[in-house]
């Protein structure tokens, strides 16, 4: 009797599941395929329900649980061989590794589930972490980067350029015309700004199939203070719209100056697009794109969680190895400062050395670039206590471009430390604004509750830490001024939540720490007096 395993999946190349007789049963579905794919790179070939929903279908909800229930139905109808080798239970999804072999490398140089293109960010966030794990970069992640090195570059991998559309919904030469075209402007520059996209108002001759094509009209309200602004993304080849919004807010005074609440629409419109484009597809390897490699770093860097930090480091030099961006050396020095602010257990002056250096070479390469300019002013800041550069920096950045949340926030942050707190708190309620949808608002919702706290406005303080800490439940900061805001208002019962809350994060968190350590990173509480020592000194 045979003991050749029945089913045999392939990994690299294009994926496909054969028989031991070498008929190929792979599942039409792109969710299906998938599905199997992350059971196939688990050792035991096993995972939670709950883990493989969050991955294809976004979480624990009872859509994403029906799903899954209707992609192993179809799984188990598909083939004799894959129903027997399905395995499930209440809990976990696997497969028989009795019944079924991987293949991981059919060629040296065959991509990693080459072409399998699923619509769901977190599948494809896995996805390129995968395929930078196969190219390794050469430098520990709990080491700060080596600076650029002028070495040769990657050998050159095709890209077909990313392209978006313009087209605009108001009559030529009218006053909506022309807001419209300022809106467009700061849509494109923030565009630019973050990845290599070009914008153009006509269909350009060579375009990808799947091009984007942004319509934006502005509208009339009845109002003269009001003005309206409608934006959708659309697909050009299935004329299907994938993100729309609008909004109806004051116009200012100036008919073709755009508004904060009209950049914070096209803020969220760049949040789309970034998502959009760096979807996996099948005309682009993603192990070999900096803008996907890039977009995915950022997400994980934004988790403040150190696995996830570690991941997204990887990425950013994998990403400055295939394109030296100013852009990736600042994001970089970002999470360096992110690593020293968040954990406390690194060399200030050895990171602020080897930050220094990044953000040299990123300021060299893109001066004028705000994400550039936001991160070096925070660097600053940080780890040179250096204000007066981090307020110049920072107020460049906003100039350059304000429809940027993290500019704001980089420009709120240095007038709160150079003694400016009502201009720090209305900076810091703009970023707040812009950043509706991004990845990091309960970065700028912090910020809201320092400048107010500092500002005296401590119910509001305490309103926007509690908001933070929901938004990102490992985000450690919110937590210590909770409960500096709390002992100030002798709440024991919220005070002790609040510090059972961070010691779930930061396990070695002693009360004592955040009273006497002058190390310990709340400055702002120290010399603001926001928080009662005596009061908690009791509760130890």
């Amino acid at each position: 009797m045979t003991t050749d395993p029945e089913l045999t999946i392939h990994l690299c190349g294009r994926f496909r599941v054969e028989t031991r007789a070498g008929e190929e049963v792979t599942p039409v579905g792109r969710k299906a395929q998938g599905l199997l794919a992350l059971l196939a790179t688990e050792a035991r070939m096993t995972r939670t329900r709950v883990w493989l929903q969050d991955k294809l279908w976004e979480g624990e909800t009872k859509s994403s649980q029906a799903n899954l229930r209707q992609t192993l139905r179809t799984l188990r109808r598909s083939s004799e061989a894959l129903d027997a080798a399905l395995l499930t239970d209440r809990v976990n999804v696997g497969l028989d590794t009795g019944r079924v072999t991987v293949i991981d490398s059919d060629a040296p140089d065959a991509e990693f589930l080459e072409g399998l293109d699923v619509d769901s960010p977190e599948f494809n966030d896995w996805l390129t972490l995968m395929r930078s794990k196969r190219q390794p970069t050469g430098a520990e992640p709990t080491q700060a980067p080596p600076p650029r090195a002028p070495s040769a570059p990657l050998a050159h991998h095709h890209r077909t350029q990313r392209q978006i559309v313009l087209q605009l919904g108001s009559a030529q030469g009218s006053a909506l015309r022309m807001f419209e075209k300022q809106f467009c402007d700061h849509f494109s520059k923030s565009l630019r700004e973050n990845f290599d996209i070009d914008a153009h108002f006509a269909t350009p001759s060579s375009v990808e199939p799947d091009l984007l094509v942004a319509e934006v009209e502005a509208f009339s309200t009845g109002s003269s203070e009001e003005l309206g602004l409608r934006m959708s993304i659309v697909e050009s080849g299935t004329h299907r719209a994938v993100w729309t919004d609008s909004v109806i807010a004051r116009q200012p005074a100036s008919q073709g100056v755009v508004g904060i609440a009209h950049m914070a629409l096209s803020h969220r419109a760049v949040v789309a697009v970034m998502g959009l484009v760096c979807r996996s597809a099948p005309n682009r390897q993603h192990d070999h794109d900096a803008d996907a490699l890039a977009n995915t770093a950022l997400r994980k860097m934004f988790t403040m969680r150190r696995k996830d930090l570690d991941e997204a480091k990887r990425l950013l030099l994998r990403a400055r190895e295939i394109e030296a961006r100013g852009l990736f050396d600042a994001w970089l020095a970002q999470l360096e400062v992110i690593r020293y602010v968040e954990f406390c257990d690194v060399d200030r002056a050895k990171t602020a050395e080897a930050v220094r250096r990044l953000c040299a070479d990123a300021l060299a390469d893109e001066p004028t670039n705000s994400n550039v300019l936001c991160s070096v002013a925070n660097a600053r800041m940080a780890l040179e206590r250096d204000g007066q550069a981090s307020r110049e920096l920072s107020k460049i950045a906003v100039t350059a471009n304000p429809s940027n949340p993290l500019a704001w926030w980089s420009w709120s942050t240095a007038l709160l430390y150079t003694g400016d707190s009502e201009k720090a708190y209305s900076a810091a309620k703009t970023a707040q604004m812009l950043s509706y949808n991004a990845s990091f608002r309960f970065w700028t919702e912090f910020q809201v509750a320092l400048t107010a706290a500092v500002t005296g406005r401590l119910e509001e303080a305490t309103a926007h830490l509690e908001t933070s800490r929901s938004l990102n439940p490992a985000f450690r900061p919110p937590l210590r001024y909770l409960i500096g805001l709390y002992s100030l208002a002798h709440n024991e019962e919220a005070t002790r939540r609040s510090i059972e809350l961070l010691r779930s994060v930061e396990p070695e968190f002693t009360v004592r720490r955040l009273i006497e350590d002058e190390t310990y990173p709340v400055s702002m509480m120290r010399s603001a007096g926001l928080s009662d020592a005596e009061f908690l000194r009791g509760l130890e």
